[in-house]
């Protein structure tokens, strides 16, 4: 899974650049075949199923997919059978937590993000889609549900004790969400 998470940063990054002058044709052929195509394939030989580590690969492959116009790879990454849809459906349970617990949670929702932010720049928009009950907003909303009155997050399974959620890794995230899904999220009161 570190394969796809140093793809989906890089494909966004030649995305931004690929047009340059300074690639020739061949330079560009040699990075969509030997790096890009060439990643995927590794990737996609180990399916991770149903775990937080196959949405890492899911967000890897669909970045790689939407760079290349690859229909391969955005479909196996989206709709595949362990893709973001299967996921969104089986992965989330009814309270929007990831079902590995809340530490595999705020590690899988940077890959649901990236997904859904690369395919939301390629016109499909899943950040308002509803998956057999589920949606991403209900991703964000899960945690919130959950916070200490210290604002630190519940100790469970494997993840760090007191975590806090104004920690720059949660706030980013949230702050895309919100500007994305333009939903309050979970109302809380501060006296």
């Amino acid at each position: 899974y570190m394969e796809s998470v140093w793809i989906t940063y890089l494909s966004g990054a030649y995305d931004m650049v690929r047009g340059n002058a300074c690639f020739s044709a061949e330079d560009r052929k040699v990075m969509e075949n030997e790096l890009f195509r060439a990643s995927c394939e590794i990737i996609m030989d180990y399916d991770e199923k149903m775990n937080n580590r196959q949405a890492f690969n899911n967000a890897g492959i669909c970045a790689v997919g939407y760079l290349l116009d690859d229909k391969r790879y955005t479909d196996y990454s989206l709709y595949g059978k362990h893709g973001f849809v299967t996921h969104m459906n089986e992965s989330v349970l009814e309270d929007g937590l990831w079902y590995e617990g809340d530490n595999y949670h705020f590690a899988t929702v940077p890959s649901i993000v990236n997904i859904a932010e690369v395919a939301r720049h390629n016109g499909l928009d899943l950040y308002n889609k509803e998956f057999n009950g589920h949606t991403v907003k209900m991703m964000f909303d899960a945690p919130l549900l959950s916070l200490q009155p210290d604002m630190t997050f519940p100790s469970r399974k494997d993840s760090v004790y007191s975590n806090h959620i104004s920690q720059k890794w949660y706030a980013g995230l949230y702050e895309l969400a919100y500007r994305r899904i333009q939903q309050p999220f979970i109302y809380f009161c501060f006296s």
